[in-house]
């Protein structure tokens, strides 16, 4: 199965908030929506539980839609962070991975 990334290597067609989107299933996003809010201490509306992904055009989700990572790589026309030539000395890149925990070299491996 080919599984969508974004520019960080995360699995975007993996996440619920993509899956919700593109099979239009409201029972994903009202239980997406009560784990969020309880891991995150948040209060996200079931309704808000949609994303395009990190790559396409349209709706994203919180941080998605925000994400610095996004608009630095979408500029640069790199499939993925690690091509950058700034890779090592990105700041967001390494504030990101300790936040995270991933790995953006291993995730582009897998």
């Amino acid at each position: 199965m080919n599984i969508q990334r974004g520019y960080c290597g995360l699995k975007c067609g993996e996440c619920p908030a993509h899956i919700a989107m593109e099979t239009d299933d409201d029972a994903l996003r009202a239980k997406t929506a009560a784990e969020w809010n309880a891991q995150h201490c948040s209060d996200m509306k079931p309704e808000e539980i949609n994303c395009a992904g990190c790559r396409d055009d349209g709706t994203h989700i919180g941080f998605c839609a925000v994400c610095p990572i996004r608009g630095c790589a979408s500029g640069r026309d790199v499939a993925g962070c690690p091509e950058c030539s700034d890779f090592d000395a990105c700041e967001t890149r390494a504030g990101f991975e300790k936040q995270t925990g991933l790995n953006m070299r291993d995730a582009f491996r897998e």
